[in-house]
């Protein structure tokens, strides 16, 4: 599955080095970047966003707000719902819940009700963790699971989790995902250890307690569907109709609406001035809105779980859309002055207009880590010890998708 070989691919990366620090606010406009993707139903590059996003989050420099780690948990769930991908939805689901608890869902995203029962019907985990051992943080220092300070080994068993190590003045030195309570060994100590609550460290507000689980037909456990119905329990369709990978949403009845949902819409297609679309590859994924044979309105669905009862995500096979000006990954990069070239392709940049083109270059070609530290990169240009070559050649290693290796690997699975 596609999002499962991303999680995968993220755990990796634990042992790559950061070229710089990843920002709350990086952070935030990249989980902004998604749900244009989500909302133009478009599974594949919201998946490749993801995938960036959960790599880069070993760099984070501050302490996570578990509001935000929230708002990522439901954007992997939701895509991995639609990757049907049961493994992995039901460790970000109790994510989501643990850290938004029963907050409301954004309407624009494409959730059907059967999701939201799914994210609701899984029991409630209990804490799991090394009975025999305690927490070893630096002296002052404390450690975070999913933005809230743990004084013992102990986390959700099954959930997916964002551990952090911060030392005394609060700045963080260690951040890794982990499942349940599988801590690195780097951080346990002696059992039976009292640890004080570090000066710095303000609790967040517990988020508001969800209704209890009602049982529900579980996916992960439910039985393969007849031929020619659809998966996930939405009914019986012919089979040439559900598109590869994608549970099929119940379209509109007739008489409702069926035209294109007005929040599919092209996110960000590149500015003729930036990039000859001409050489685009005409099997790229098309990010714009869903085809309206497949959206439609429904009638009458509860509100508060988004107009997008209609709708499901679309997956291609190539993260790249029709305005990106090259065919096939980058295997060549040159920056000389102003001049940058990419495989065939040479852009100028002299101005900012011009660097905003090829931001949007760089998203429409599905390379967002690489266009990160372009902007940094030129932030830091002509300023002493900001790291300025730092950044352009963290930029060229992600155009030519070069892992950066530590020599000492961080700790967490």
């Amino acid at each position: 599955m596609l999002l499962l070989a991303a999680l995968l691919s993220s755990a990796r990366a634990q042992v790559q080095a950061c070229p710089g620090p990843f920002t709350l606010e990086e952070w935030s406009e990249a989980m902004d970047e998604v749900d244009v993707e989500l909302i133009a139903l478009n599974g594949t590059r919201a998946a490749h966003l993801l995938e960036d996003i959960l790599g880069e989050l070993r760099c984070l420099d501050e302490i996570v707000s578990p509001e935000v780690l929230g708002r990522l948990a439901r954007q992997v769930a939701l895509v991995t719902f639609y990757d049907q991908d049961p493994e992995e939805l039901v460790p970000w689901a109790l994510l989501a819940r643990r850290t938004l608890g029963a907050a409301p869902w954004p309407d624009a995203l494409p959730a059907p009700a059967y999701f939201h029962e799914l994210m609701a019907s899984e029991p409630q985990p209990q804490p799991e963790g090394p009975g025999d051992r305690g927490l070893a943080p630096p002296r002052g220092g404390g450690m975070l699971i999913d933005g809230f300070l743990a004084l013992q080994p102990q986390a959700a068993a099954r959930a997916r989790h964002l551990v952090q190590v911060a030392d005394r003045r609060g700045r963080v030195l260690e951040t890794w995902w982990q499942r349940g309570g599988r801590f690195p060994e780097t951080w346990l100590g002696e059992p039976g250890v009292s640890l004080d609550v570090p000066r710095w460290y303000e609790a967040p507000p517990e988020p508001l307690e969800p209704p209890i689980p009602v049982p529900a037909p579980s996916f992960a456990r439910a039985p393969a569907p007849p031929p020619g119905q659809a998966q996930w329990g939405l009914g019986a369709e012919p089979a040439a109709a559900v598109e590869p990978r994608v549970p099929t949403v119940p379209g509109p009845q007739p008489g409702s609406s069926g035209g294109v949902d007005p929040g599919g819409v092209d996110p960000g297609g590149a500015d003729p001035g930036g990039a000859d679309p001409g050489g685009a590859d005409p099997g790229g994924a098309d990010p714009g809105g869903a085809d309206p044979g497949e959206v439609g309105a429904t009638a009458g669905h509860e509100p508060a779980r988004g107009a997008a009862q209609g709708r499901s995500l679309r997956f291609t096979d190539d993260r790249r859309n029709e305005a990106c000006p090259w065919s096939v990954d980058p295997r060549y990069v040159e920056i000389r002055g102003p001049r940058i070239q990419v495989n065939r392709r040479v852009f100028w940049i002299r101005s900012e207009e011009d660097e905003q083109r090829f931001v949007v270059t760089l998203r429409d070609c599905g390379e967002h880590r690489a266009a990160r530290w372009f902007l940094r990169w030129r932030a830091a240009r002509g300023q002493p010890f900001t790291g300025a070559a730092r950044h352009r050649d963290a930029m060229v290693d992600a155009l030519l998708q070069k892992p950066r290796i530590a020599h000492e690997p961080a700790p967490g699975p």
